[in-house]
């Protein structure tokens, strides 16, 4: 690691390791900080986490756990807890009271370029503390230990008040009441140093760079994170792309994630907020950009709405997982030459001969793909076993994928033969496995044809093979297409789109829904699998049982994780949510 390297380091980790600062109480260091900054990180009132953490019935329950106490007897425990009994003696007070006091203000760091062509960047951290009696300890430590590893510098005449050192030349830390600035360089220093001291001559703020401040418009400034990145510089050192092939390496990685990239590249900056309530904690993702108005191929990778979208993500009993998305995947294809590399493009040969098996004398791009529509959903959900008489060893959930029809009368006919062809070849691999073999029947539900693979006789066992888990089912409502692994979840999602509601398009790009609850109780209901597993593994039986357990109380202290994605006021936001009980 070079000089260059440690130093860098060092400025993080005392940027980090020193009060870690925030209040929503005080404003922005951003306009405290000189212009031209390629990036950018302020953390706001963390003092609020810790004491929420101090108190959560996780952090309670995560105290009481075999593991835990286990841990409180290993070299590794006893060296952290020495060093917290350390901190408590030098900070004058316990380590969860005074780290609540240390984070009540505010920390920033920013980076700004190098000098000279492949230099590193170069940075400076601001932190603005409350007052209060750690601080003061703290900061009667801090200035000896300055004093020795360096020599004072006089800035009093730039920011009056301030002391001032240099270590080594090669970084320097000023500090005033609240205040601490540490840099890299003495240059990015005085132009900070200029701006806390209100310098006749002061640069121009952080707070007024027009990326930046377009920012603070979309996103506000009042979160216990943010991060900004100056997409647009980094784009002039790093080229078109960012560096990256025009044609992607990875086919999925493009049909999923290629429209961001496209949005990227044109975009003047990203950035990211992090905000910690009582039982959630909320991290947004942002591009700046209208995806709307991005050149082609990009649009399909985006919801032009009201013309399209995504549905809302439908609730069925015992649901576990949703997940919604709009991609236009025939123009995709289509132009899959100029997307993807050309080692991919026989994948794609391959696969049409396959398709081509499946549904006889059908073209997949021709005649299949126009009549699939841009919205794609996959939903999860327990399911009952009724089809059985038993269980299978290994409990899966049901599964149902549901497709969106331009044109519902030939989409369906289509879906039809395939479900019909799918029936045949999971009968074959029943017979190669001796299963049960099973017929294509239908019923009508809700006004609804549903066509499902009935097995000629109940199976039985309490162990049974994990192909038992599937009765494959379909049906189609208006236009959309249900294929679904249970009659039961096909059943629940007919009742679902027979709303009115529910087809009507949401302005969103994506959406998915996790629930920790139902996730709990699937793990509960493979307890014994999962713990033979471990077994398998070489652990003991006992601390297999426990660890499985400990699986499924954790599992249990969360409650749902929510994502979600779409364009507002010229961004494009990825909002991620996690709850907790």
């Amino acid at each position: 690691m070079t000089l260059h390297s440690v130093r860098f380091f060092c400025l993080w980790a005392l940027a980090l390791v020193l009060p870690f600062t925030a209040s929503a109480k005080q404003p922005s260091l951003a306009p405290s900080l000189p212009d031209g900054a390629i990036g950018f990180v302020e953390l706001s009132n963390l003092g609020e986490i810790v004491k929420s953490v101090k108190d959560s019935q996780a952090v309670k329950w995560a105290l009481t756990t075999d593991e835990w106490k286990k841990f409180e007897s290993s070299p590794e425990y006893l060296k952290a807890n020495a060093a917290k009994s350390w901190a408590e003696l030098m900070l004058g007070g316990n380590l969860w009271d005074a780290s609540a006091d240390l984070l009540s203000g505010r920390i920033a760091v920013a980076l700004y370029p190098g000098e000279g062509t492949g230099s590193q960047p170069t940075g400076v951290a601001i932190l603005h503390l409350d007052e209060s009696k750690a601080l003061e300890r703290g900061r009667d430590l801090l200035k000896p230990l300055l004093g020795t590893a360096g020599k004072t510098v006089d800035t009093s005449a730039v920011w009056p008040g301030s002391n001032t050192w240099s270590v080594k030349d090669q970084a320097f830390v000023s500090i005033n009441g609240g205040w601490v600035v540490a840099a890299q360089h003495r240059a990015l220093l005085d132009r900070t140093l200029a701006l806390l001291g209100n310098a006749k001559d002061k640069p121009a703020a952080l707070a007024t760079q027009e990326n930046f401040a377009s920012m603070e418009r979309g996103l506000g400034e009042e979160h216990h994170a943010r991060v900004w990145v100056n997409t647009a510089t980094i784009k002039k050192s790093l080229g078109d792309r960012f560096g990256l092939p025009k044609k992607a390496e990875d086919g999925m990685a493009s049909f999923i994630f290629g429209g961001l990239i496209e949005l990227a590249d044109r975009s003047p900056f990203a950035a990211a907020t992090l905000d910690v309530r009582k039982n959630e904690v909320e991290g947004i993702l942002t591009i700046a950009g209208d995806p709307a108005k991005l050149p082609e191929p990009a649009p399909l990778w985006y919801v032009q709405y009201p013309e399209n979208g995504v549905i809302p993500l439908p609730k069925t009993p015992g649901t576990l997982f949703g997940f919604t998305m709009h991609r236009k995947l025939g123009q995709w294809y289509r132009q899959r030459d100029q997307l993807l590399a050309d080692r991919l493009l026989p994948a794609f040969d391959t696969f049409e001969t396959g398709i081509a098996n499946l549904l006889p004398q059908k073209d997949f791009g021709q005649d299949i793909l126009p009549l699939i529509g841009d919205n794609f959903t996959i939903v999860s959900a327990m399911q009952d076993y009724k089809h059985l008489d038993g269980a299978p060893g290994i409990k899966l959930p049901a599964f149902a994928a549901i497709f969106d029809l331009p044109k519902p009368a030939e989409g369906t006919d289509t879906f039809a033969l395939f479900f019909q062809t799918l029936g045949a070849i999971l009968n074959l691999n029943a017979g190669q496995e001796s299963r049960q073999p099973s017929v294509m029947d239908t019923e009508m539900y809700n006004d609804t044809k549903l066509s499902y693979s009935r097995f000629l006789s109940k199976p039985k066992g309490d162990r049974l093979a994990l192909a038992y888990n599937f009765q494959p089912a379909a049906a189609s409502v208006g236009r959309k297409y249900i294929l679904s692994s249970s009659v039961q979840l096909c059943r629940d999602l007919i009742d679902h789109f027979k709303k009115p509601e529910s087809s009507q398009w949401q302005n969103r790009n994506s959406e998915m829904v996790v629930d920790f609850a139902g996730l709990a109780k699937l793990a509960e209901l493979n307890e014994g699998f999962l713990r033979s597993q471990d077994i398998q593994k070489g652990t003991a039986p006992d601390a297999a049982e426990k660890r499985v357990g400990l699986l499924i109380k954790l599992l249990q202290q969360f409650d749902t994780l929510r994502y979600h994605s779409n364009a507002d006021g010229g961004m494009f936001k990825m909002n991620l949510k996690l709850g907790w009980k």
